[in-house]
């Protein structure tokens, strides 16, 4: 299985360090989340989801509203230039992720 972004973890102050996430920088951050975002999208692509599943409002229609509130997010803070250092809510998205990618990766898609 691939994580989010293709590679492996491994050194500091990339995406897969708490660091990063820490330091709020609003623009990598949102570049970040863009790649999560298409990374998901192509994840969800691979799950076959049940008929209730696919009705309105069921599980694979909330998951691309996630998914496409994530990029437009993404967008929005990608043209900042604010700092948003040593908040909580920048860890909460970290484990957020981590914990989709695992549950995603134990799918296996």
């Amino acid at each position: 299985m691939q994580p989010f972004f293709n590679s492996k973890a491994g050194g500091r102050g990339k995406y897969y360090d708490a660091d990063f996430f820490r330091g709020g920088n609003r623009k990598q951050i949102g570049r970040a989340l863009e790649e999560v975002a298409k990374r998901l999208e192509s994840r969800v692509a691979k799950i076959k989801f049940t008929k209730q599943e696919i009705k309105n409002g069921g599980t694979k229609a909330r998951l691309n509203v996630c998914i496409k509130d994530i990029s437009n997010i993404a967008a929005v803070m990608k043209t900042s230039n604010t700092r948003e250092a040593e908040d909580y809510h920048w860890t909460l998205v970290a484990d957020l992720m981590n914990a989709l990618d695992s549950i995603l990766t134990h799918y296996g898609v």
